[in-house]
């Protein structure tokens, strides 16, 4: 059983394992996003993709929300 309190995803055995699931699938889904936008043959430049993953993201990641 688990609980999100102030954005933490609290498992009653006390692991991280949500919590980190629930990052990494916000991550790849953020990412996919931005690679959509972007595209592979056409679009921005490396400067604006890395400004991308640095703004969006690195803070989804790093951050509670």
């Amino acid at each position: 059983m688990s609980v999100k309190d102030l954005g933490v995803v609290l498992h009653s055995q006390l692991t991280w394992r949500e919590h980190v699931h629930a990052r990494v699938r916000k991550a790849h889904n953020l990412l996919w996003a931005c690679w959509r936008a972007c595209g592979t043959m056409w679009g921005q430049g490396p400067k604006v993709v890395h400004w991308l993953h640095s703004a969006i993201i690195w803070p989804s990641i790093t951050f509670v929300s």
